[in-house]
This record gives C-alpha cells, structure tokens and sequence, in this order.
C-alpha cells in the first residue's frame, strides 16, 4: 500500500515496514529520481531495508506509524500552555510559533519598554508574522 507523502488523509498503511513497494535510485546519475533501479536489483534493495531496521532499533525508531493525520492533531506538550504572561528581555532575531503567546480567538495586551537612542529611531519594535494573521507593535509617540 503506496500513498503519496503529501496524501496525509489517505488510508494508514498498517505494516508500513513490511507492506511497501521499495524504490533504489543512483543518485549520482539520476538525482531527478526517474528511474528505479529496484527491480534490477533486489540484493541492493534487501541490504538496504536491512540497514534501515538496524539503525531504526539502534536510535528507536519502531514501531513505525503511518498515521499522519491522526499525529498532526494529537495533543503535544506545550511549553507555553497555562501561561498569559511572556517576558523577552533581550533583543532577539525569530521566536518559534510554540514557544510564544497563543494569537487566535483571544483577546490580549501588549506592552513593552523601550529604549530611543538620542539619535532618534524608526520602524517597528517587534513583530509576529504567522500565515494569514500577526500583529506588528510601533511606538505611539516618535
């Protein structure tokens, strides 16, 4: 049971070790991945599936689970769950969507002290930028 890597909602394969159809391509000659050299080389295929499980029970990885869309909705741990107060105190270049503040379907504040060099400043302090939404903070007075 093949199904394409972006096809999360297609049925689970429930023995993804066992019950796929393998491909081997040269890489250094066809890195386009055109032809599969599998068929022509069966021996190649079975070192290479026995490579995998060896180094798969070496870093833990079984069982396998294709059940990509019942992972992608799964509760996780969140470091940020409980809290409504978030403290950046030094200045700082991208923030991972899950360590920062929850923006959807919630009302909330922003505050934030700063520093104007005597030079004078332009632009913004900070922004959030996530698909389709975010929030830019300026300051009130220039």
């Amino acid at each position: 049971m093949n199904r394409a890597p972006w096809d999360a909602f297609g049925p689970a394969n429930p023995d993804p070790l066992n019950n796929q159809v393998l491909e081997l391509y040269d890489l250094k000659s066809d890195f386009s991945q055109a032809t599969d050299l599998a068929a022509n080389n069966p021996q190649k295929v079975k070192e290479m599936k026995a490579a995998f499980i060896s180094e798969a029970k070496k870093y833990q990885v079984f069982p396998l689970d294709a059940s990509v869309a019942a992972r992608i909705v799964a509760p996780r741990p969140n470091i940020t769950a409980g809290r409504n107060t978030f403290v950046y105190s030094h200045p700082m270049v991208g923030l991972p969507q899950g360590d920062s503040p929850g923006l959807l379907n919630t009302s909330y504040t922003v505050s934030a002290e700063i520093t104007v060099p005597a030079s004078g400043a332009e632009g913004h302090d900070a922004h959030i930028r996530r698909p389709l939404r975010g929030l830019r903070l300026l300051p009130e007075e220039r």
